[in-house]
């Protein structure tokens, strides 16, 4: 009768477990439904998206090792109105570090740089390696005397001179340094 008792208790039981689980499968979903399913909508319309007059926060990241930065500069164009998960997928150089709709915090990984550009900072020369609107580090700096450069020189140098090559940069120093 014991046997009987527990057998029946048994049944019972794996048929009520049996009812669960086909219950919360219908109210919640199959767990080998496609995911992509279940993701929310781009288009909603709380979700936060970057605002035109927002600030891009980047910094450098070498395979050495040495991070630079912050580098401030506007949001371009193109990644206005973009959702964290878009500017992600959009740039997959980038790692985000921070995001509202003003502010972009990123760190860029950059590995061999070529290149550089002259700029003027602080009353002095500065020798940056790598692309003015990318991955760039600072080489050096050279002191000027103030009357050596002309106001059109100034703003050039103000923005950033480019370069390819150290004889090329070598060229630029000559006519800077030139009367």
């Amino acid at each position: 009768m014991l046997r009987r008792n527990v057998l029946l208790f048994g049944l019972v039981g794996g048929f009520g477990f049996a009812l669960a689980f086909v219950a919360a499968l219908y109210a919640f979903g199959s767990p080998t439904a496609n995911p992509a399913e279940h993701r929310v909508e781009e288009s909603v319309p709380h979700r936060l998206r970057v605002a035109p007059d927002a600030e891009l926060v980047r910094w450098f990241l070498f395979d050495d090792g040495e991070r630079v930065g912050p580098v401030l500069s506007t949001m371009p164009a193109e990644l206005v109105g973009l959702s964290s998960t878009e500017l992600a997928d959009g740039q997959p150089q980038w790692r985000l570090l921070s995001f509202s709709e003003g502010r972009v915090v990123v760190e860029e990984h950059c590995s061999q740089l070529t290149g550089g550009f002259l700029r003027s900072e602080h009353g002095a020369l500065a020798v940056y390696e790598g692309d003015i609107d990318g991955c760039h580090r600072k080489k050096g700096t050279i002191e000027l005397d103030g009357g050596l450069i002309s106001p059109l020189q100034e703003l050039e140098l103000e923005l950033g001179v480019p370069f390819s090559s150290e004889a090329e940069l070598v060229l630029l120093l000559e006519g800077i340094a030139a009367p």
